[in-house]
């Protein structure tokens, strides 16, 4: 386990996949009428990190991950931006 664990660590752009297909399929399990949907991408990711912290091989930061999240993230603060604020703008927010 240790060794699979060792190799994967070396490549975290597959482990990223690997979450992220692992956090699909159990979102879709349902019992009765309760599922995790999306959420549990989260939650595998939380279970393997503590899993290759545990072995002595902490998960990598993908740099481009971080990059794409903070690009999204200032994209959509200022589309919202310049909708509500913007004037002649199409929706302004304000009900006219």
């Amino acid at each position: 386990m240790s060794a699979v664990i060792g190799w994967l660590a070396e490549q975290p752009l597959l482990v990223l996949m690997l979450i992220m297909a692992l956090g699909f399929f159990v979102g879709r399990i349902r019992i009765g009428s309760f599922s995790l949907g999306v959420a549990a991408v989260l939650f595998v990711g939380l279970i393997i990190s503590a899993l290759f912290t545990h072995y002595g091989h902490p998960i990598q930061q993908l740099h481009i991950v971080w990059v794409m999240g903070l690009t999204l993230f200032r994209l959509h603060h200022w589309s919202s931006v310049r909708l509500v604020l913007l004037p002649g703008s199409p929706n302004r927010g304000l009900g006219t």
